[in-house]
């Protein structure tokens, strides 16, 4: 004799392997550290209560500065991006992800966001992950 799941019961277990994959997705959740540990939000709960919290600066762009590139120089990035001093320039070495170095002596300077928008409108400029915008470590 067959037996045959009802509507009711493939419900029910699709509902239990819902459940269990939920479960097992907040496990690893919660195995993983918080970026914050409880002191620190406490801390942070008091500066701004205190009147004492500074905003974080805003977030830069780095860009690669390359001879045969679209940007070649820092004076070249000042006026794309219409910049009031000439951008420092940083040189580091440029990483895969497994760690492996790609390329020493990479030169780059950072622009803030509204920076980098300013030079989208004027230049087509590349940011892929080869391109013209990477994050160096």
């Amino acid at each position: 004799m067959l037996f045959e799941m009802s509507d009711l019961q493939r419900k029910i277990a699709r509902q239990k392997k819902a459940e269990e994959s939920f479960k097992a997705m907040m496990a690893a959740h919660e195995s993983k550290p918080y970026p914050w540990r409880a002191g620190a939000w406490q801390k942070a709960s008091e500066a701004i209560l205190n009147g004492t919290w500074k905003e974080p600066p805003p977030p830069r762009t780095p860009v690669i500065l390359t001879p045969d590139g679209p940007i070649s120089s820092p004076s070249q990035l000042q006026a794309l991006a219409e910049t009031e001093l000439v951008p420092q320039v940083t040189v580091t070495t440029r990483v895969a992800y497994d760690g492996r170095e790609i390329e020493k002596d990479v030169k780059i300077c950072d622009v803030s966001w509204k920076e980098w928008k300013t030079m989208e409108q004027k230049a087509v400029i590349p940011n892929g992950i080869d391109e013209g915008r990477l994050v160096m470590f």
